[in-house]
């Protein structure tokens, strides 16, 4: 079912047809017709297969696989997001008591062919959370790693400040 737009009686009817919506009067009269390009025809369907509730398969990077199962031979959990699509990032992932958000794009491609969708732009800049792009699993261990020395210096930290207090005063 599509939207009707704003200004068209309730009861027209709504063509899709090659690159255009038309309006039609019961009568079958033109109202009105909208042409879409194909980033907008992409945008519009997946917007439509949602809100019909249909499943679009998403494109998924050459190598998500692979950092998925580095991530779960690590002791991570990981949730694929990638289906979920609108900019949304490609995996969630559990590890050691915190989430993460994945955006996978694939490290071998050259990088005009890895940059952000314009959706997945958006999400990043409005997220109010943490959000990673991983391109490799060298990378995925580069991160994981930074978060062990932070883990790791944060448990040093409290230790250290929980010292016993000073008898001598």
């Amino acid at each position: 079912m599509v939207d009707k737009i704003d200004g068209f009686p309730e009861d027209s009817e709504v063509l899709v047809k090659d690159d255009s919506i038309i309006y039609l009067t019961p009568d079958k009269h033109v109202l009105g017709r909208y042409n879409f390009t194909p980033r907008v025809e992409q945008q519009w369907s997946e917007n439509l297969a949602y809100m019909e509730g249909i499943q679009m398969h998403k494109r998924v990077d050459r190598n998500q696989t692979e950092i998925v199962a580095a991530l779960r031979q690590l002791g991570a959990t990981v949730f694929i997001l990638s289906e979920v699509g609108r900019g949304c990032p490609d995996i969630l992932v559990g590890y050691r008591g915190k989430n993460y958000l994945f955006e996978i794009k694939d490290g071998q491609k050259p990088p005009s062919m890895r940059r952000l969708t314009e959706a997945e732009a958006l999400f990043f800049k409005t997220w109010q959370g943490q959000v990673t792009v991983i391109n490799s699993v060298e990378e995925l261990i580069h991160f994981i790693n930074a978060l062990e020395e932070a883990h790791a210096n944060t448990e040093c930290s409290r230790s250290s400040s929980s010292h016993e207090p000073d008898e001598t005063q």
